[in-house]
């Protein structure tokens, strides 16, 4: 998320042993998924566009010298979200949000994203849980109770073991297990606010950058079930070599 963690790897060239998707597949443990209850375990890659024909994007993820070519299927169901800036005082009570945070002192938090979901997200990827890629930050998911000045207050549905400041942990699947918890997070005005849309084909457009989620298609080749497009220059796709 937004509030979510992006694997950019494909370092190396690929070989005949293994494919792209095979490689990527390597760094699902440390990607945060994003916020639909079936992506959970589908690998993430965050790339730019090279091109779009209708049918497939050609992207390139990485920088430099671990850059690398892929060609994504989008497939007829392919979910299409664009990310947007946000207003911060916008958001609302009832809302459904997730925020990237670092405890400060004590029991306070303080948030450096600050992520709007669509009504429909709301129960996916819910609870409050240590980002794998630095265990100083932690990220929660649930509903806005109060959106005071500088002061976002959730309540959000976890593992366990109990209700209350113990409540961790992801949601399960099952909305009557799990505990009940409550945080308060402090947001400060150079945080990074933005909202989750439901968008089309027109918005794959040559240079934005994407959030892409991957999955082996019958042929072996990759295709993905969502993406999100998270903007980018245009002009910069003329930097861009062309995917083979």
């Amino acid at each position: 998320m937004p509030g979510i963690l992006y694997c950019a790897v494909m370092t190396g060239k690929p070989t005949s042993k293994t494919s792209p998707v095979k490689k990527l597949f390597l760094c699902a443990a440390f990607i945060i998924l994003p916020m639909t209850a079936t992506a959970q375990s589908v690998p993430r890659v965050k790339a730019r566009i090279v091109s779009f024909d209708g049918k497939r994007i050609e992207v390139m993820t990485g920088e430099g010298k671990t850059a690398q070519a892929l060609s994504i299927a989008l497939m007829p169901n392919t979910r299409i979200m664009a990310e947007t800036t946000q207003a911060l005082f916008d958001i609302k009570p009832g809302d459904y949000v997730g925020a990237t945070m670092e405890k400060i002192v004590g029991d306070r938090w303080k948030a450096s994203e600050v992520h709007l979901f669509p009504a429909s997200f709301k129960g996916a990827n819910e609870g409050l849980f240590a980002l794998p890629s630095d265990s100083r930050k932690m990220t929660v998911a649930g509903i806005v109770k109060e959106n005071a000045p500088g002061i976002l207050s959730l309540s959000f549905r976890g593992l366990g073991p109990k209700d209350g400041p113990e409540c961790r942990g992801h949601a399960p699947a099952n909305i009557a297990e799990g505990c009940q918890g409550q945080i308060q997070v402090m947001v400060e005005m150079d945080a990074n606010v933005t909202a989750l849309k439901l968008s089309d084909k027109s918005a794959l457009v040559p240079g934005a950058v994407v959030a892409v989620s991957i999955l082996a298609g019958p042929d072996g080749r990759p295709m993905t079930p969502g993406l999100t497009v998270q903007g980018g220059n245009p002009a910069m796709s003329a930097a861009i070599p062309a995917a083979k």
